[in-house]
């Protein structure tokens, strides 16, 4: 089964030969999947055969997490990349029918499990995040790698060249465990597909150049012509597009998530963009710390204003406050006039905007009356510009909506080179 497995894959064109495969679970035999059951329940079963697992989960009843659970210790290893395919739902069951089951995965004592329409990390030191919103009805393709000399777990779903996660300050002592299993509720039957587990051994990853962009869509993105300014930049490469969700709850506030991590310091982006993104609930510290080592590292860094960033965006994270061109002030520092304000700098106008000062040695290359509308700053090998105009207001006698504008792309680059 495993030489067949090498020749499919071959002849797929898939890069398993590149790797040094450690160890690949048996689905061949039929019969009950070989592995130490760690937890029992008669309404289970996890059957092989054929090169593929079959989860089957019935009715549970009102006992939740009482699924059945396998396990097996993985070779050791220092540097390793765990991959797996799965077939969600594969009897196509209604979403009634799911009741919040979940198919088990637990990797090292991290449970990585793929609920309807998402794959979700849950830890007890870093609590519970989703990884990647994942389809149904197709084959999924997954992969851990995990190097303990760093101390880091990296997640990867679809592309397998850049990571949807990654863990740091990881302890991986002795061996490692892999668990399959069920946990959740479910009112009907649920079959899950499960093939390709294998390890291998992980590779030194190349040196990256920076190109590309990482663009961060919040809330109003679509008020600005982000394919405009990728193209005024000269990317050239697919960007990285990660959006802001937001919750659902009884508390009068808005709570957001991401649906893809941007991992900057792995995608080693040219340009990175912040459209109207809030900070609430999205980049963390350390994505906040790595984005600002980007941009000294050499990357360009654009944050376009709306009503759910800057002042009003919890800025205040004080790293990256230290990284833009002006100072973040209270969230009722906001400029509005009916009838709009004509722009210093450039034909054209804004209804609304941030009221932020300059901060040292930054340049205001756009005012609204006093306050800098435009303005940017170098920032080690890198640079940021930021516009602190809101979407918004209706059009009067001052002239088009600067951000509306076909130039308003020029601008930001003339802003960030200091060159037209």
């Amino acid at each position: 089964m495993k030489s067949f497995l090498r020749v499919l894959f071959a002849v797929l064109g898939l890069q398993l030969a590149a790797s040094e495969v450690l160890w690949e679970a048996d689905f061949g035999r039929k019969g009950e999947l070989a592995w130490k059951k760690i937890r029992a329940n008669e309404a289970d079963s996890f059957v092989t055969g054929d090169g593929i697992l079959t989860a089957t989960c019935s009715a549970l009843g009102k006992k939740v997490n009482t699924g059945s659970v396998y396990e097996t210790a993985l070779p050791r290893v220092e540097k390793g990349a765990l991959r797996f395919e799965v077939l969600p739902n594969a009897g196509g069951a209604p979403s009634r029918t799911y009741n919040h089951l979940s198919l088990l995965i637990r990797f090292n004592g991290r449970l990585v499990s793929l609920r309807p329409g998402w794959w979700t990390h849950y830890f007890p030191k870093s609590g519970h995040r989703r990884l990647a919103a994942v389809p149904a009805g197709k084959w999924l393709a997954f992969k851990i790698e995990f190097d303990r000399k760093a101390g880091t777990i990296a997640y990867f779903f679809d592309d397998m060249q850049t990571p949807v996660y990654i863990e740091k300050e990881v302890d991986l002592p002795g061996e490692i465990k892999f668990q399959l299993g069920n946990y959740g509720l479910t009112s009907g039957t649920i079959v899950n597909h499960i093939r390709n587990v294998r390890l291998e051994k992980a590779e030194a990853a190349a040196e990256k150049p920076r190109s590309g962009a990482v663009v961060l869509r919040g809330i109003d993105f679509d008020a600005y012509d982000i394919d405009g300014i990728l193209r005024e930049f000269g990317v050239g490469e697919k960007p990285v597009f990660c959006d802001v969700a937001v919750k659902t709850g009884l508390l009068m506030k808005n709570e957001f998530y991401l649906t893809k991590r941007p991992l900057f310091s792995r995608t080693k982006p040219a340009l990175i963009v912040m459209a109207d993104f809030p900070l609430n609930g999205t980049l963390t510290g350390d994505d906040l710390a790595e984005l600002a080592a980007e941009v000294r590292d050499g990357a360009k860094l654009i944050v376009l204003g709306g009503m759910f960033t800057l002042n009003k965006g919890e800025f205040g994270n004080d790293a990256f406050n230290k990284l833009l061109p002006v100072r973040i002030a209270s969230p009722w520092d906001i400029a509005y006039r009916r009838e709009n304000f004509s722009v210093r700098g450039a034909p054209g106008a804004v209804a609304i905007c941030h009221k932020c000062p300059l901060a040292d040695g930054a340049k205001a290359l756009l005012l609204v009356e006093d306050v800098p509308l435009l303005s940017a700053v170098e920032r080690g090998a890198g640079a940021v510009a930021v516009y602190c105009g809101i979407p918004g207001g209706r059009q009067a006698d001052k002239g088009e909506m600067i951000h509306r504008q076909k130039n308003f792309p020029r601008l930001l680059k003339k802003a960030l080179s200091g060159k037209d």
